[in-house]
């Protein structure tokens, strides 16, 4: 007799034009994770998978189907005034819609918005688990953000303790847990890197660059690296800042050019011509960037306070450094841009292990191991 499925209730800011053309795409979507996901579990038939995604712009509720897949629509109010009521109104809406689906596992993602809150007020019996993207307490420690995060901090550990299980993607961002929540279980668990970038071939190009890609914000630290590429040492190499406007910041050397927004064909193109890569932040759990750069096979130069640091061996395949070290990026970018050939050599290094451990089937199988667990 066939088992029955487990019921699998996903709460997560899911793009939802991705998969039904009555949805507009509204600015840049940072979770790109979600899309791999939805993928992944396309090819997991022993799991009944239900989305859960607040719209502000939704009416009523809704129910759709795509790729086998159940998405449930929820409206919702403007994320100040949510966060101002505490999440109330959003709690009652995911309480119900959970009563509805009775999953075995609720799997909510990410404490900057109002899934992992709602989930860790639902009173139903069921397994909860929740997947970290930014570890909002660890960042504001050492660096400054926007309002909204800054407030929204005081609602993390609470929802993190709510939770039998707590995932973050890298050493660095389950060590940071551990320091929040020293009695929770944490785990660590990859999110794969998307499988176009594993297809992309490298092709140098003619001038050495060096790619620092994401958004401008603070907590990316985006000034330092503009300090180090204004040191004589790196005149002869290009810094591309994809997802940095132009005129962000005032008097740019020559060899600085931001690039604005950047699509993902235009990305591939990036990291297939790029001599290296430079993620200075201040914080990150762990970065797209720097995945999609080492499966590709380019170098990197990462910053000790960030997740990414385990796809890069010192020396070998990159450079780690303290985020505002200006000397230490010099060094690192200068001996990555030396030659055509050091490039490709540090960028090849370890990649193969680095894809098996971004690999879909990886983060598929890692997945399976956590939801039977629970």
């Amino acid at each position: 007799m066939q088992s029955p499925k487990k019921v699998i209730a996903i709460a997560a800011e899911f793009p939802l034009f991705w998969v039904n053309p009555a949805y507009t795409r509204r600015g840049w979507y940072y979770a790109v994770w979600l899309v791999s996901l939805y993928e992944a579990f396309a090819r997991m038939p022993e799991y009944e998978v239900h989305w859960i995604v607040f719209q502000r712009k939704a009416w009523r509720r809704s129910v759709f189907t795509a790729g086998g897949q159940t998405f449930h629509v929820l409206p919702t109010i403007q994320g100040n005034v949510a966060q101002a009521l505490h999440y109330r109104l959003d709690g009652y809406t995911m309480a119900r819609e959970l009563d509805r689906i009775r999953p075995d596992i609720v799997h909510a993602w990410g404490t900057e918005t109002r899934y992992a809150v709602t989930v860790a007020a639902y009173r139903g019996a069921v397994k909860k688990m929740l997947s970290m993207q930014g570890i909002l307490t660890a960042y504001l420690a050492r660096g400054p953000m926007a309002p909204y995060y800054s407030r929204q901090v005081r609602f993390e550990v609470p929802s993190m303790a709510a939770y039998d299980m707590v995932t973050a993607e890298s050493p660095w961002g389950c060590n940071r847990c551990r320091e929040m929540l020293p009695q929770g279980r944490i785990e660590q668990w990859e999110y794969a890197a998307n499988p176009r970038f594993f297809a992309v071939e490298r092709g140098l190009s003619e001038q050495p660059t060096c790619l620092l890609a994401g958004t401008s914000i603070p907590m990316k630290n985006v000034e330092t690296a503009i300090a180090a590429f204004r040191s004589p040492e790196l005149a002869g190499v290009t810094l591309l800042l994809a997802g940095t406007p132009a005129g962000q910041f005032a008097d740019l050397p020559p060899n600085v050019k931001p690039l604005g927004g950047v699509d993902r064909a235009e990305m591939e193109r990036l990291l297939a011509s790029c001599w290296c890569l430079l993620h200075p932040s201040l914080a990150d759990t762990s970065p797209n960037i720097v995945k999609e750069a080492r499966v590709v096979g380019v170098p990197a130069v990462v910053s000790t306070e960030c997740g990414g640091t385990q796809y890069v061996e010192e020396g070998k395949s990159g450079f780690i450094v303290e985020p505002r070290d200006v000397q230490g990026i010099i060094r690192g970018v200068s001996h990555l841009t030396r030659d055509a050939e050091t490039a490709l050599a540090m960028g090849a290094w370890g990649r193969e292990a680095c894809r098996r451990a971004l690999s879909e089937e990886t983060m598929v199988r890692c997945l399976r191991e956590l939801y039977a667990e629970l």
